[in-house]
C-alpha cells in the first residue's frame, strides 16, 4: 500500500512541475515580394530557444487588414501563393508531453509588397491608313513586362478569348490591317490586360506623278535634264520593309529606263508626302538617230519627244503620266551684266554669258 502511495506522488508531482514554455524570439522573416498575385512567399526565421528531445515548432499566418487566418497552425516555416499585403506571423512549441503545446505564441510582423504594375495604354498610334488593306497602328503601353498585344472583338472581350481578331504577340505593332473598328488588349506578365478602341480610316489620297521641268544643258556634253515629283505617297522602309517595292522610273524614248528609288519618309507618316526627283542623261536618249555632228538642236531628228514618268506605290499601283519635250526652234544668249565695284574693279564691268 505504501509503495502505491509512493508511486502516485510521483505521477502528481511530474504532472504539475512538468511544462511547454513558449517560445522567446524569432530571426527576421524572407520575404519574397508578389510580382504577380498569388507568388509571393515568406519564410519564418529560426526560433529560439533551438528545441531537442523531439520537440517541435508550429506556425500560422494572419491577414492584419482583415484579421483572416491565412494559414493555420503548420509544421512548415513556410507560407506561399502570398497577394502583396500586411501578416503576423505567429509560432508555438509543440511538446512530447502533456500539455503537449505551450500556452502562448511569439509574432512577428511581414509585409509582402505587391511589384506588379497594372497594364495601361497610353495611345494607340495610327501610322498608316488602310488604302490596300495596309493599315499599320502602333501601341504605347506600360505594365509588368514582358508585355503582349492582341486585338480582340470588343471592348468587353471576356477571358480567356476564344478568338482573337490578331492572336497575342510580343510586338507593339500590327500590319495589313483594313480600314475599321479594333479593340487592342495588351497582357502584363501577369496576364492582366487592359483593352482601348482604335479606328483605322480609309487612304483615300490620288499619288500623282507631275512634270516640273525639263531642259537642255550643254554643260560638258550635250544632256537632257528631267525634274519631276510624286506626290502622296507612303513609304518607310524602316518602319515598314514591305515597302521596298517603291519605286519611280523614267522611260527615254530610246527604249532605256532609269529606275530611282523613292526617298524614305521618317516623319509625317499619316501626311501626304511630295518628293522631286532629277534625271540627267545624255541627249542620245531623247533621239537615237540624233547626229553627232550638228549641234543642238540641229542633232535632233523629231521636234518632240515623250518620256514616260511612272511609279508604283505600296499597293502595287502603278500611276503614270507623259511629258513632251519639244525640241527648241530659237536659241537665245542673254548677257547680265554683274553687280560691281567702282572702288575695286576701276573702268573694268563683268558680265555674264547663257
Amino acid at each position: 500500500m505504501k509503495i502505491f502511495i509512493f508511486f502516485s506522488l510521483i505521477l502528481l508531482s511530474h504532472s504539475i512541475f512538468s511544462q511547454c514554455n513558449n517560445p522567446v524570439s524569432m530571426d527576421p522573416p524572407a520575404i519574397v515580394d508578389a510580382s504577380c498575385p498569388g507568388q509571393g512567399q515568406i519564410t519564418v526565421g529560426t526560433v529560439y530557444p533551438i528545441l531537442g528531445g523531439g520537440d517541435f515548432y508550429q506556425y500560422s499566418l494572419f491577414n492584419t487588414v482583415t484579421n483572416v487566418e491565412v494559414f493555420s497552425w503548420q509544421n512548415a516555416n513556410v507560407f506561399t501563393n502570398l497577394t502583396g499585403g500586411s501578416y503576423q506571423i505567429r509560432v508555438r512549441r509543440k511538446c512530447t508531453v502533456s500539455p503537449y503545446s505551450s500556452v502562448g505564441f511569439i509574432t512577428q510582423s511581414a509585409t509582402v509588397n505587391n511589384t506588379e504594375i497594372i497594364t495601361a495604354i497610353n495611345s494607340v498610334t495610327v501610322l498608316r491608313n488602310s488604302k490596300c488593306n495596309n493599315g499599320v497602328v502602333e501601341a504605347d503601353a506600360v505594365g509588368s513586362g514582358p508585355l503582349e498585344y492582341a486585338l480582340v472583338s470588343s471592348l468587353a472581350e471576356p477571358e480567356p478569348v476564344v478568338a482573337y481578331v490578331r492572336p497575342r504577340q510580343p510586338s507593339n505593332r500590327f500590319d495589313a490591317l483594313p480600314a475599321g473598328n479594333y479593340f487592342m488588349r495588351v497582357y502584363n506578365s501577369c496576364n492582366n490586360a487592359s483593352t482601348i478602341a482604335f479606328t483605322i480610316e480609309n487612304d483615300l489620297s490620288n499619288t500623282r506623278v507631275e512634270q516640273i521641268s525639263g531642259n537642255f544643258i550643254p554643260i560638258g556634253c550635250d544632256s537632257v535634264s528631267i525634274t519631276f515629283s510624286v506626290a502622296d505617297y507612303f513609304k518607310n522602309t524602316t518602319v515598314f520593309p514591305s515597302d521596298l517595292n517603291v519605286k519611280a522610273w523614267v522611260k527615254w524614248p530610246s527604249g532605256i529606263v532609269d529606275t530611282l528609288s523613292l526617298p524614305d519618309q521618317t516623319l509625317g507618316l499619316l501626311s501626304f508626302t511630295s518628293q522631286t526627283l532629277t534625271v540627267r542623261k545624255h541627249i542620245s536618249e531623247l533621239d537615237p538617230l540624233y547626229n553627232s555632228t550638228f549641234v543642238w538642236p540641229n542633232n535632233l531628228t523629231n521636234s518632240s519627244y515623250n518620256i514616260e514618268l511612272g511609279m508604283r506605290d505600296n499597293c502595287n499601283i502603278i500611276h503614270s503620266n507623259i511629258f513632251t519635250y519639244v525640241k527648241s526652234s530659237i536659241i537665245d544668249i542673254s548677257v547680265n551684266m554683274l553687280p560691281s565695284n567702282t572702288l575695286t574693279d576701276c573702268d573694268n564691268v563683268a558680265y555674264a554669258f547663257a
